[in-house]
């Protein structure tokens, strides 16, 4: 592209014109040399001058490679030197070159012996820097961290204006980033060599760890990676203090910290995100007024039985939900009491909604039906788990009882079939198993034996003190027939159904039949079982 063209010289501007040329040029054989005073400072290579140039016009109009261009920078090997057609490139004596005018010098000597061009920066532009911009001088290699341009700050590496690029400034002890101008980068930036967004602050400092950003659609938590800056995406471990050590989950896409429940795929698990931290809870945790546990590895829900060594108690977390279980609940089939605080099992006698039931000590099972206790026979209702009152035990045993008369029960057959004894003088004993046993009660009798003998369950009774001669409702009544099975303490048994004033009705088998009769005045005792 064609510059603009210097103006003639009228008669008088050349005759000073040739007049300063004499006083600043001494031409020799070699080529040009500058006034004595100068000389340590700027030395023109003597080729850069062509001695006894014919052709050069003598009206002071500049050749075409020597003219300048649209900007007001020179071009060419003409431009770098000083001659009658371009003497504002000659320093005067009342100015001394600068540092950055060496720089300037000898960068167009290499060029121009090399054959090349390059163009010059404009004298007037400002620019503190004695560096280059890939134009202009040659850089300097000692020119190396920030330079003002215009007002603006830059970064040179060994003279060269870094762009596009992050750049660490020791000095600060932070990174920047500098755009494709060379401009140092403000705010939130997406950088496409790396394909990740950053943010900067007002100094242009790489901003680092967690960091709240306002934005028009709604204002968010991000991290930025005290490794790279990168903002984090995705689930990402971070420990950079105690406040913010843990797994933390970034929005995919917006890199926004995520808070509450979320579904991982990836590990199959549901896991929390703590309000207003973000960081993935782990442990026992109280969420809403409710309580949960999270994996301490994996921080993944915890379903189902749970000990917590530092309360000291077994827990439930339901399902699906994954919340603990508080009052009685229903778990596999089986009733358990949690505490309304705590959530740790009970265990034993407990009061639930007006009623008494009982916690097995080691599973925490509601009981039902007949259940030993402490040593003790204890009767549960076999849906509610309440525990029944004597009356009801006494109740349940005679419904049994009257539900076999006028029947043919074979009790001995069946005591075998349980492994009991048979006796072989009747089924009387049989029968009184058999009630026993078909009622649910079979611990009530003897605590379970199994034993068709008569003397057997009253010696047992009787060593433990529980014989007397006074009837009550629901006792065994013993007696002993004479002539037979003398041997014995016992040799007959039946049930006593009621009592009127003293006086006994009892229930037995006996070769004629099932039913009620009054009691036999062979009556050796009358055995209680506890009830209760």
């Amino acid at each position: 592209m064609m510059g603009y063209r210097p103006k003639f010289l009228g008669a008088v501007g050349a005759l000073i014109v040739a007049a300063s040329l004499a006083q600043t040029f001494t031409f020799t054989a070699m080529g040009a040399q500058l006034p004595a005073d100068n000389a340590q400072d700027t030395q023109v290579d003597s080729s850069q001058v062509k001695q006894g140039d014919a052709s050069q016009p003598s009206t002071g109009e500049s050749s075409p490679s020597a003219q300048p261009s649209g900007n007001g920078t020179q071009t060419g090997a003409s431009a770098a030197a000083p001659s009658a057609s371009n003497p504002s490139k000659a320093p005067t004596s009342s100015q001394s070159p600068t540092a950055a005018d060496h720089s300037a010098v000898n960068g167009q000597q290499s060029q121009q012996a090399s054959g090349e061009s390059r163009s010059e920066a404009s004298p007037d532009t400002g620019d503190t820097n004695a560096g280059s911009d890939n134009g202009g001088s040659a850089p300097d290699p000692s020119v190396q961290g920030w330079v003002v341009n215009d007002g603006v700050k830059h970064w040179y590496d060994h003279g060269v204006m870094v762009k596009d690029e992050q750049v660490y400034d020791p000095e600060s002890r932070a990174w920047y980033q500098l755009d494709a101008q060379g401009d140092v980068v403000t705010g939130e930036f997406y950088w496409s060599q790396t394909h990740d967004w950053y943010d900067f602050d007002k100094t242009g400092a790489m901003v680092k760890g967690m960091a709240y950003i306002h934005e028009r659609n709604g204002s968010k938590w991000v991290y930025y990676s005290f490794d790279t800056g990168a903002m984090a995406h995705d689930e990402q471990y971070l420990d950079f203090d105690g406040q913010h050590t843990g797994w933390y989950l970034f929005d995919h896409y917006t890199g926004a910290v995520t808070y509450g429940w979320k579904y991982l795929a990836q590990g199959h698990k549901w896991v929390y995100y703590g309000i207003p931290d973000g960081r993935m809870r782990k442990g026992e945790q109280d969420i809403n007024g409710a309580w949960y546990y999270f994996d301490l590895s994996s921080g993944a829900v915890t379903y189902g039985w749970k000990y917590l060594p530092q309360g000291r108690k077994w827990v439930y977390y339901g399902i699906p939900d994954g919340k603990m279980r508080k009052g009685e609940q229903c778990i596999g089939g089986a009733w358990y009491y949690f505490n309304d605080w705590t959530g740790a099992t009970l265990y034993g006698w407990q009061w639930d909604h007006g009623k008494q039931v009982f916690y097995d000590r080691v599973s925490g099972k509601m009981v039902h039906g007949a259940v030993m206790i402490d040593g003790m026979p204890y009767y549960f209702d076999q849906w509610t788990g309440r525990r029944y009152a004597r009356n009801e035990i006494i109740g349940r045993l005679l419904a049994q009882a009257r539900s076999s008369y006028g029947k043919n029960i074979d009790a001995p057959g069946i005591l075998a079939a349980n492994g009991g004894l048979i006796c072989p003088f009747g089924p009387c004993m049989a029968w009184v198993w058999w009630v026993f046993h078909e009622s649910g009660l079979g611990i009530f009798l003897a605590d379970g034996a199994a034993s068709g003998w008569p003397h057997h369950n009253f010696d047992w009774y009787r060593v433990r003190g529980r014989v007397s001669m006074t009837p009550q409702v629901g006792d065994i009544a013993f007696y002993k027939w004479p002539g037979w099975a003398d041997a014995y303490s016992a040799s007959h048994a039946g049930i006593v159904v009621s009592v009127n004033g003293g006086h006994a009705i009892v229930a037995d088998a006996i070769f004629g039949g099932i039913g009620e009769r009054p009691s036999y005045n062979v009556l050796v005792g009358y055995a209680h079982p506890y009830w209760g």
